[in-house]
C-alpha cells in the first residue's frame, strides 16, 4: 500500500460523542444521564467496534484511538487532563436507571430516541451502545436522519467532529446552531449559559482556558453529554499527487496547490532486449 499511497496523519482526531437534546425533558433527569454514561463499556466498544484493536485495552498507548472526556480532544489546551473517564458499572447504571424511572413518575425509563448517521463504524457502535442500556432497563431506538436540527422528537444524537479550536467552536457545537448566538442559549442550564457567557467575554487567552478547564470539568460532572472515543485517522493519497499539506486538518486542504504528475505503467514500456 505504502509503495503506491502516501499514509497521512490528520492533525486533529475524529471525537464520537452522544449529546443529549436540552429540550428533552427525561434527560433533563441527572441520575438518567448518569445511568446512560455507567451502563457502557466505552474501551470494549472502541477496541472491538470502532478500531478492531486488541491495544485499546493492553496497551492504549500504541493504540490508534482513546477514550475521552470532553468533545475536543485529549492534546487540546482545553482539556483538563485531570479528570479521569467514568468506569464501566453496569449495577450503578441499573440502580440509577431505577430511582430516574421512579423519578419521572413510572416503573421504567420512557423510551428514548437516538439519532445517528448510516456510517457503518458509527451504527455498529451506536448498535453497541443501544444493547448495553437495554440490558440496565433503558430503551433507545435509533433514527436516521440527514439533517438534526429539523428532528424535534429525539433525545440523544451520535455526533462525529473535529474540533481545532474551542474557544470559538464550544459554543455552536452545545447549541447545535452555525454560529453563537445568545438566543440559542436558553434551553441550557442556567450555569452552562452562564460560563458559555464567561467564555465569549474571556479578556485573553489564558483566561478563556482557565474558563474552558471549569466548562470541561461541569461537563463531566453534570454528565451534560456522553464522550466517547476519538480516532486518530489518515488520509491516503497516490503518490503521483505533490503539495498536500503532511498534517491535513481536513480532506482536501488547500486542493489549489496540488498537482498531479503523470504516470506511465511499467508494463507499457518498449522491452529492450526485443529491440
Amino acid at each position: 500500500l505504502q509503495q503506491r499511497f502516501h499514509v497521512v496523519p490528520y492533525t486533529v482526531p475524529t471525537t464520537h460523542v452522544i449529546q443529549f437534546n436540552p429540550r428533552s425533558k427525561p434527560l433533563r433527569n441527572n441520575e438518567l444521564r448518569r445511568a446512560l454514561a455507567f451502563a457502557v463499556d466505552r474501551p470494549k466498544v472502541l477496541s472491538e467496534t470502532v478500531l478492531r484493536d486488541p491495544r485499546v485495552l493492553s496497551d492504549p498507548d500504541q493504540a490508534r484511538g482513546r477514550v475521552v472526556t470532553a468533545p475536543f480532544p485529549e492534546r487540546s489546551y482545553a482539556y483538563s487532563q485531570q479528570l479521569a473517564p467514568r468506569q464501566h458499572d453496569a449495577i450503578l447504571a441499573l440502580s440509577l436507571a431505577a430511582v430516574a424511572a421512579r423519578r419521572l413518575g413510572g416503573t421504567s425509563v420512557p423510551p428514548l430516541k437516538m439519532i445517528c448517521s448510516s456510517d457503518p463504524i458509527v451504527r455498529a457502535s451506536a448498535e453497541h451502545l443501544v444493547r448495553a442500556w437495554k440490558r440496565v432497563g433503558i430503551e433507545v431506538q435509533l433514527a436516521d436522519s440527514a439533517a438534526v436540527d429539523a428532528a424535534k422528537d429525539w433525545d440523544l444524537v451520535y455526533r462525529t467532529l473535529q474540533m481545532t479550536e474551542p474557544v470559538v467552536e464550544l459554543w455552536p457545537f452545545l447549541t447545535m446552531q452555525p454560529v453563537a448566538r445568545v438566543a440559542d442559549l436558553m434551553y441550557l442550564p442556567d450555569w452552562l449559559r452562564q460560563e458559555l457567557i464567561d467564555l465569549d467575554r474571556a479578556e485573553n487567552f489564558q483566561a478563556a482556558v482557565t474558563v474552558l478547564h471549569r466548562l470541561h470539568r461541569h461537563i463531566q460532572e453534570q454528565v451534560l453529554m456522553l464522550p466517547l472515543w476519538e480516532v486518530d485517522e489518515v488520509m491516503i493519497i497516490p503518490r503521483n499527487i505533490r503539495g498536500f499539506p503532511l498534517a491535513p486538518l481536513s480532506p482536501y486542504q488547500g486542493l489549489e496547490r496540488w498537482t498531479i504528475q503523470s504516470r506511465i505503467p511499467t508494463d507499457s514500456l518498449p522491452n529492450p532486449k526485443s529491440q
